[in-house]
């Protein structure tokens, strides 16, 4: 599925959103355009499924959302040879040019698995 959406919130902590659309703006276009909301409608009126399977679905969600944050958060910080590391499969090793030509580097092939 492809949704054609709106941005709710600002680019950054910095940017609030509010400097150029108002809230009411914002409030409006969620109320009317919010594609997860329209979906939700949708399944709704064609009885493919309950609010409460609906609610389900939201919870699960949530859950392997909130897993996946506790996972990456746990994780340990990888070290900085591997951030050169090219993780795809089969691939032929790539130079990776630094600011100078003494900060060349040949970003080696790995796997995922070797580097954590």
């Amino acid at each position: 599925m492809e949704f054609s959406t709106y941005r709710f919130y600002g680019h950054s902590v910095a940017d609030p959103g509010t400097s150029y659309r108002t809230r009411e703006e914002v409030q409006n276009v969620r109320k009317t355009c919010d594609p997860i909301l329209l979906l939700k409608t949708r399944i709704l009126d064609a009885n493919l499924a309950t609010k409460d399977e609906l609610k389900v679905i939201e919870s699960e969600a949530k859950e392997e959302v909130d897993e996946a944050v506790k996972f990456a958060k746990d994780d340990p910080v990888i070290s900085t040879d591997a951030i050169l590391t090219d993780i795809y499969h089969n691939t032929p090793p790539i130079i990776v040019r630094g600011h100078t030509m003494d900060d060349i580097k040949v970003q080696p092939y790995t796997r995922t698995s070797d580097i954590i």
